[in-house]
């Protein structure tokens, strides 16, 4: 799922948990900077000419072999509230475009965090979740950062997407930030940087571990496990105890490893986006 946020330029800033997910992605745009923020798996909130946005995208597949999932709902709902909070505007993106699928999981017990219950309460977030845009139609030059949220539904919707990979290129040639919690860095194994080397070679990285794939029951379901593929990227992999909070930063690029990252997450992106 992806976000895009904006911020009016004369406004003033808007005011751990364990296994399966689903995912999103965020982006997010400043009224000073006329940028947005793109989030896969996303929400999104488009620009005028008086404001700026940041985008989320937060579009998951419902299954991951024959498995139900979709996007975790706290990597929408907790980097949707904060980039809100810190007054940018926020679009929601997906794949295709329309209704998001969640992950049941993530609206029961611990997983079903405050920010879910908000997210649930307003009819505005609801509505934008329902009501994705598609990501075919993004421009990454509308936005000021892209933010990628989580969700074994991205384990179909993100790999190997052309789409998105030249989104998230763009963005970071731009030197525009972006961020990807948990499932969603596997958007990343396809990107490249401009001399043809992977985006993550060499460069200090997170994600879901492949401890905790195993721990939820899901390693032989998935297409690939994001951990072994970061190492044979050329990752400099930075990994914590499961379900730690944990989130990376290197130049342009935050990863965090799971749903209990993502406060974690988006506050190195908002770090980022202010700069």
């Amino acid at each position: 799922m992806r976000f895009a946020i904006d911020r009016d330029a004369n406004a003033d800033a808007r005011k751990t948990r364990r296994a399966r997910h689903g995912r999103e992605a965020i982006e997010t745009t400043r009224a000073d900077d006329r940028h947005r923020v793109h989030v896969r798996g996303f929400q999104c909130v488009r620009r005028d000419a008086t404001r700026r946005r940041r985008r989320l995208t937060a579009r998951a597949n419902r299954t991951v072999d024959g498995h139900a999932t979709g996007a975790w709902l706290e990597e929408i709902a907790t980097p949707y509230y904060a980039l809100l909070d810190a007054g940018f505007a926020v679009d929601v993106v997906s794949v295709k475009g329309g209704k998001v699928p969640i992950d049941s999981a993530s609206e029961s017990g611990d997983f079903f965090t405050a920010d879910c219950q908000k997210f649930y309460d307003d009819e505005d977030a609801k509505k934008a979740l329902a009501n994705a845009k598609a990501l075919k139609g993004v421009k990454s030059g509308h936005y000021a950062g892209i933010y990628l949220a989580g969700g074994h539904g991205t384990c179909v919707d993100f790999l190997n997407n052309a789409t998105l990979t030249r989104v998230i290129e763009e963005t970071l040639a731009a030197d525009k930030p972006v961020a990807a919690d948990c499932h969603g860095p596997v958007a990343l194994l396809a990107c490249k940087k401009p001399n043809g080397d992977s985006i993550l070679k060499g460069t200090n990285a997170t994600c879901f571990t492949d401890a905790e794939e195993t721990a939820v029951g899901l390693a032989e379901k998935v297409p690939v496990l994001l951990e072994t593929e970061f190492k044979k990227l050329g990752a400099q992999f930075n990994g914590a105890a499961d379900w730690t909070p944990n989130a990376v930063t290197d130049g342009k690029l935050v990863t965090g490893q799971n749903p209990a990252s993502s406060k974690a997450c988006v506050d190195a992106f908002l770090a980022l986006l202010k700069k």
